[in-house]
Parts: structure tokens; C-alpha cells; sequence
């Protein structure tokens, strides 16, 4: 290599280089190991420096958008491995710094500048000028396969990157998906905060029936993504427009002397138009049945309203009310703030649903989930993933079928494992 040049699409801070045409990082010519997924997540940061790169952005650029995971634990685990393979702190961030609810900005020093040949840039026969290098340059991006022109100083090509990349995930896509919608979390309107989990549960049912009609002609937003909606007072139209949703179901739930009443409502966001409300009463022992019966309307309503294929109803799960409602209370800790403590409670939860009822499918993956949970809590993340994979393959033995122990096997083999593959047939 002549002085004063650097090899195409190698992008350089501090004492590292990320070859993107190799996706390899290299410290001081020295390989080092980092899995593709957050290796794209670290090349799309370092390619765009000191600019705010939200979630969402990193999201739509390493996932495709018929891909379905835990986008914001998945974005979590890649952001962990990076630091800890450039040795960054998230505390004193030297590198990449979380700006909290908004995303990252990369913001690592830039390599030693290398000086130029005291001459005329020198034009190839392709007509490509070699010139000087600028701080944490990527002099050819193989992100777009952009080319410097002859007449661009190197950083006015940077930004032109930049701006490429802004407006092409600016909009939300969704390949081979006809339709998507979002499940908001129902409201609870019992006026006890302790039926918060049964709330909860609605809503990971009509996720969990919804997401099995047709994946490849609907899209179903992931719980993760929705809950950050709960009691947001966001309009649909806000909503529609951030997670490039074409339809909204909202619900909510209320008491009516010793029955529960579910409301549910499917609104269109391009005219937040009302396409459909139904009320449903029964007793609180019922509601195992209620809440089958409820998402296999929505269904119903959906294949119609919608023109989508629907899958065969799924039969109400014959459990008791007891052991479902330990079901619930356990997926409910799991939802938001978890710490080492509520995971353990978590976990007496599914542990007790086990107990009463020790061919609850359901139960042995929220188990699955909460062991997986503790991976990044309070236990060793080898010993934590190998009783979620004992769980989850419990459940699959079970009812080969069941969705969420797919899900539970698909995160264990991409958290636990990174074997991404695996994971992907999991997911599918």
C-alpha cells in the first residue's frame, strides 16, 4: 500500500480497524472475534460518527423486516459484546455511548492521521483520487457501494453516506409482509392494580395467536416493541407512523360483579377508522377459555377484514384457573424493570403453575425465559442458558407446536449459543 493511502472500506479509530469488505476487526493487525450481527451494528455506528443512530435505525439495517426476535434484548446483547471486545466502558464510555430511550453515538478517537505524500493526489485509470485521510474515514463504503468521485474531498463523501443512509431507513420496510399490525397493551379498568397481570396476559395471547395465523402475509409487532406504548398517550396515528403498523388493536378489561368483561377494538391507522369492537363477558374461572376465545374472533374478524389466510382455532388450553393465573403473575415480573429479585419471584411463579399442573406447556417456557432472564442478572450466563434450553425443550416435548417455547429455544440458541441459524429455524 503507498503511503498516504488507505485500503477501500477500513474504517480506523484508536488502535483498531473494522475491514468491512472482510467484516473483520483487527487491534494493532491482530484479528479479533466479534459474531456478524454485532459487527454490522459497530460498522453502521463507526460509519456515521458522533451522530445520534437510534434503535429503530439499527433494528431495520441488521434485521430484515420478516425477521422475528426480541429486537431491543438482541440490540442489548450485540451493544455488550462490542464493548467488551474493545474493552469499553458503559459507565466512561470512550466509544460507543446509550443515550438512554434515544440510541447510541459512536464517538471513539480517531486513528493517527497518516500524512500524505507531499505531491499532486495521484488519479488511477478509473479515474479514483488517492488523497489524506480524515478522522475515523471509510474512504469507499461497501454499506452502499458508493464511489468517490474525483472532485469530492474524502469527507464530503462521508457525509454523503450519512445522508444515504438516513433517507433509505428513514421508512420502515416490510418485505413480503402484506399487512402488519400492532397489539397495544390492554388497559386494566378493574380498579385493582393486582389484575394488572391478567391485563398483561390478554395482551401476550393476542400477540401469540395473531403472530401464528400467517407470518409471511401478516406481521405482528413484537411485545417489546408494543409495551413502550403502554399508557404513552400517544395518538394511533403517532404509533402507526413509528412502527409502520397498518392496523391497531386495542382492549381493555374491567369487572362486572363476579365476571370480567374484555373490550377489543381494531382501528385502521390510515383513516383511524373503527374496522371492528366487540365486549366479551365471563366468569373469572373462565378466563382460559375467555381470552382463546377473544383472539380467535380477533382472528376471525382479521381474516375477513383483512383478506388474510387464517390458521386453524386453536383449542382453549384445559388448565386451572390457579395454575394459569401463577402463569400470568410470572410472565407479568418479566415484563418491564426486572432485576435479580423479581426474576427470582418469577420464577416460584412458573415453578408453582408447574406444580399444579405438570404438563403446562406454557409454563415450563416462561421458566425457559426467566432462567435466560437470570443470565444477565445474578447467574452464571452458561449455567442460566443451559436450564432455559431444559426448559424450553420440556415445552416443545409437550407440544412441539407452542409457539413461545419455539420463541424460548430460538433465543437461547441465539443469546446462549450465537448459533444463528439455529436460532432461525427456531423463530420460523
Amino acid at each position: 500500500m503507498r503511503p498516504g493511502t488507505q485500503n477501500p472500506s477500513v474504517i480506523r479509530f484508536e488502535n483498531y480497524e473494522l475491514d468491512l469488505a472482510a467484516e473483520e476487526l483487527r487491534k494493532q493487525g491482530s484479528s479479533l472475534k466479534l459474531q456478524p450481527q454485532p459487527f454490522k451494528i459497530l460498522a453502521y455506528l463507526a460509519s456515521r460518527p458522533g451522530e445520534l443512530i437510534t434503535r429503530q435505525e439499527l433494528r431495520d439495517h441488521v434485521w430484515p423486516g420478516n425477521t422475528f426476535v426480541d429486537f431491543d434484548l438482541a440490540i442489548n446483547q450485540a451493544i455488550k459484546q462490542i464493548r467488551a471486545v474493545l474493552n469499553d466502558d458503559a459507565e466512561r464510555p470512550r466509544v460507543i455511548v446509550t443515550l438512554p430511550r434515544r440510541g447510541y453515538r459512536f464517538i471513539a478517537k480517531p486513528a493517527p492521521a497518516v500524512v500524505a505524500e507531499p505531491v499532486l493526489a495521484q488519479v488511477s485509470s478509473e479515474g479514483q483520487e488517492a488523497g489524506s485521510n480524515g478522522p475515523a474515514v471509510i474512504e469507499h463504503s461497501v454499506l452502499h457501494g458508493s464511489r468517490p468521485r474525483p472532485w469530492l474531498a474524502l469527507g464530503a463523501v462521508v457525509v454523503l453516506i450519512a445522508a444515504v443512509i438516513a433517507y433509505r431507513f428513514a421508512t420502515p420496510k416490510r418485505p413480503g409482509l402484506q399487512m402488519r399490525i400492532v397489539v397495544l397493551p390492554f388497559q386494566n379498568l378493574t380498579g385493582d392494580p393486582c389484575q394488572e397481570f391478567f391485563a398483561d396476559g390478554m395482551t401476550e395471547e393476542m400477540i401469540s395467536q395473531l403472530g401464528a395465523m400467517d407470518p409471511k402475509r401478516l406481521g405482528v409487532i413484537a411485545r417489546t416493541s408494543a409495551v413502550k406504548y403502554k399508557n404513552s398517550g400517544k395518538g394511533i396515528d403517532q404509533i402507526g407512523h413509528e412502527l409502520g403498523v397498518n392496523y391497531v388493536l386495542e382492549g381493555s378489561v374491567r369487572e362486572a360483579g363476579s365476571r370480567v368483561r374484555v373490550t377489543a377494538q381494531l382501528i385502521r391507522v390510515s383513516d383511524q377508522m373503527h374496522v371492528w369492537s366487540e365486549s366479551f363477558d365471563r366468569g373469572f374461572k373462565d378466563v382460559v377459555e375467555l381470552q382463546s376465545d377473544v383472539a380467535q374472533a380477533i382472528a376471525r374478524r382479521i381474516d375477513v377484514g383483512l383478506g388474510q389466510r387464517r390458521a386453524a382455532p386453536q383449542p382453549a388450553t384445559q388448565l386451572s384457573w390457579e395454575a394459569y393465573s401463577a402463569y400470568l403473575k410470572g410472565r407479568h415480573l418479566l415484563l418491564d424493570n426486572k432485576t435479580e429479585a423479581t426474576i427470582a419471584v418469577a420464577l416460584q411463579y412458573f415453578q408453582r403453575a408447574i406444580e399444579l399442573d405438570p404438563s403446562f406447556a406454557l409454563a415450563y417456557a416462561g421458566l425457559a425465559d426467566a432462567y435466560a432472564e437470570r443470565a444477565d442478572a445474578d447467574l452464571d450466563p452458561k449455567k442460566a442458558y443451559e436450564l432455559s434450553r431444559e426448559a424450553a425443550m420440556r415445552a416443545l416435548s409437550i407440544n412441539p407446536d407452542l409457539a413461545e417455547a419455539h420463541v424460548s429455544m430460538a433465543n437461547e440458541l441465539f443469546y446462549g449459543e450465537w448459533k444463528w441459524a439455529g436460532a432461525d429455524r427456531e423463530y420460523k
